[in-house]
């Protein structure tokens, strides 16, 4: 009796599993990647290949990059905010390895991933509170609909240890029996190009965002979720293992937005005092009067930096590295031709 009960409940696991595994190659496998809506009807089970944010051209590349001088990760704010080609005209070899809402979490696994073939000398590391306080499972799923499943996404996946994560990381694997990755194409989007090096180049000279909208921003409390948290504390030990330089930095956001978050200084010294603890260079840039940001026109909202406000903010960061003496080598490299958008659009 209890063989017969154990035999018909593998049935039934086999059976749904193998229903669940045919309906899934047939909306995720057989649809065009451009009918994410729909793709997306599935519950608990979400695929962003080529979608918003360029995830997929940047991961492509980074595939393929080797020995660069700087390593920039974190969020949209990171690349949407530090222009590689900024730092090539200024004799420093950049890659951009921000993604959408990317946690430190995420960035742990991603430096795993890229630290050994890029090789930076320098990392810089964004600290943003917008994304510390959450719980890093947005962006994984941003990165492994986007990315080779190897073995630094599968342990980010199984630490993460959540069923839309698991049931995404199936949907990728499905979906990729029909198209490789290699075959996905990237969405366009109007509001936005990507630069090859990761770059995110905001193409609005407005901010969408009005002054009452700026104004109206709701008072928050900047906080850092302890499982990031602990991870900057291994983000900071991987950096010191592989002997890369370590850098923090707030990036700029709006004064209207920054003037809303209650504890921006206690938040702040948090920060500071980890960089203290671990001689790691911070520099704060919503501190910082010689950085003349306008809300209306170097913002493209009330958190991200539009073309002319992040050529204003990587100027200052560059003589920032310059002036402190974190630069220690020669910029021997030659400026190089302006980078056009990476080509399998």
């Amino acid at each position: 009796m209890k063989k017969l009960f154990f035999f018909r409940g593998f049935i039934v696991i086999a059976t749904t599993f193998i229903f669940y595994s045919l309906v899934s190659f047939l909306y995720l496998g057989v649809l065009p990647t451009e009918s994410n809506s729909f793709r997306n009807w599935i519950p608990n089970l979400l695929n962003t290949a080529g979608g918003y944010g360029y995830t997929l051209l940047r991961l492509n590349e980074a595939e393929k990059a080797t020995d660069v001088d700087m390593l920039f990760i974190g969020s949209s704010q990171v690349n949407r905010g530090f222009d590689v080609r900024i730092f090539e005209k200024n004799g420093l070899e950049a890659f951009n390895l921000g993604t959408s809402a990317q946690t430190l979490f995420n960035s742990y696994y991603l430096l795993k991933e890229y630290l050994p073939t890029l090789k930076p000398e320098y990392v810089v590391l964004d600290l943003y509170w917008g994304v510390a306080k959450n719980d890093g499972i947005e962006p994984a799923i941003d990165i492994l609909s986007n990315s080779d499943l190897d073995q630094s996404t599968l342990q980010m996946v199984l630490d993460l240890e959540n069923g839309t994560v698991y049931n995404s990381l199936f949907a990728a694997y499905i979906t990729r029996l029909q198209t490789p990755l290699h075959e996905i194409r990237q969405q366009k989007f109007e509001e936005f190009r990507y630069v090859s090096g990761g770059y995110t180049e905001s193409l609005s000279t407005q901010n969408e965002l009005d002054k009452e909208e700026l104004a109206d921003i709701e008072y928050q409390k900047a906080t850092i979720h302890d499982l990031q948290l602990a991870y900057l504390q291994k983000i900071i030990r991987l950096c010191k293992s592989h002997n890369k330089k370590l850098i923090f930095v707030m990036t700029p956001v709006t004064k209207e937005y920054k003037r809303k978050v209650v504890n921006y200084s206690s938040y702040t010294s948090t920060i500071a005092r980890i960089a203290r603890e671990n001689n790691i260079p911070y520099f704060d840039y919503n501190e910082r009067k010689e950085l003349s940001l306008i809300s209306s026109t170097d913002f493209s909202d009330m958190n991200h930096l539009s073309q002319s406000g992040a050529e204003k903010f990587d100027k200052l960061f560059i003589s920032d590295l310059k002036s402190s003496g974190i630069l220690n080598h020669s910029l021997t490299i030659q400026p190089k031709q302006d980078k056009q958008p990476y080509a399998p659009l």
